[in-house]
């Protein structure tokens, strides 16, 4: 895996704001994927930063559809960064 990028998208049933220092959930995503981002760092790979998308049980069909955009560009934005 040594040089290979590793991302992840994530979906919560939480607001962004739970997943907040001092929110309801106690942590941001980015401290929950740290565990991930130490194997990243152990077999020297690059960790992108987490895509996610919050609040899912209130997500409208139009928030989910700019999502989908949001996502494809991140990864094409991953993908040019390393070219």
């Amino acid at each position: 895996m040594q040089g290979k990028e590793i991302g992840i998208a994530i979906s919560t049933y939480g607001s962004k704001l739970s997943y907040t220092e001092g929110g309801s959930n106690l942590f941001t995503i980015e401290d929950l994927t740290k565990p991930i981002q130490s194997i990243c760092n152990f077999i020297n790979a690059r960790f992108l930063p987490p895509f996610s998308l919050s609040d899912i049980s209130n997500v409208t069909d139009e928030e989910l559809e700019q999502s989908k955009h949001d996502y494809v560009k991140y990864i094409r934005s991953s993908q040019t960064a390393t070219v």
